[in-house]
């Protein structure tokens, strides 16, 4: 009873040193590094936390150890250890002496990411070009045609009767414009839009 007595004691002041130490190691942040160094561990601890990978024993240890060093560094306010560990998390592992794990999920998450923005730009040159093509007249003609099907045979009519006669030059005329082959006759067409 005795030796237990003891070294429960010894376990205990082990357990009350390594805390006084981790407490005297912790180091004052300004309220941006704190901000990050919670962003840091956040993102981190989702990626490589041993839970994720519990279907792989192989790297399940290394998993454990890396959470726990970004655990360490979080509690101690390490931010330089964060920010290394998320820099190169593989050359942070291979520093420590651990078993060599494979990122290829993250560069695969990585490569969607860029295709993401890729595509996020597409939309926005596709959105754009809508908006031209919604402020366009050939847009609006197409809106009056669609509300008015009667009015596109005019228009195609107007049309075959200026190819007929060699009329392809642009030119105005009071009230009518003439593009190419397409003659718009605006005074009919704000008479339509009533409709």
């Amino acid at each position: 009873m005795k030796r237990e007595y003891h070294e429960a004691n010894a376990r205990s002041d082990r357990e009350y040193e390594e805390t006084a130490a981790a407490m005297a190691a912790t180091k004052e942040l300004t309220s941006e590094d704190v901000a990050e160094l919670a962003k840091l561990w956040k993102t981190l601890v989702k990626l490589y936390h041993p839970d994720r990978f519990a279907h792989e024993p192989d790297k399940l240890e290394t998993y454990s150890k890396l959470t726990a060093a970004i655990n360490r560094a979080k509690d101690s306010g390490d931010l330089d250890t964060l920010r290394q560990i998320a820099s190169d998390p593989h050359g942070f592992i291979l520093r420590q002496g651990w078993a060599s794990l494979d990122f290829r999920e993250e560069e695969h998450v990585a490569r969607l990411g860029k295709l993401f923005e890729s595509l996020e730009l597409e939309i926005l040159s596709v959105l754009e070009a809508t908006n031209q093509l919604q402020q366009s007249p050939e847009f609006e003609l197409y809106e009056l045609t669609a509300k008015n099907p009667e009015l596109f045979d005019e228009v195609v009519n107007q049309a075959d009767d200026a190819s007929r006669k060699g009329n392809n030059r642009s030119k105005k005329r009071s009230g009518t414009i003439i593009q190419g082959n397409w003659e718009i006759d605006h005074t009919k067409l704000a008479g339509r839009r009533g409709r």
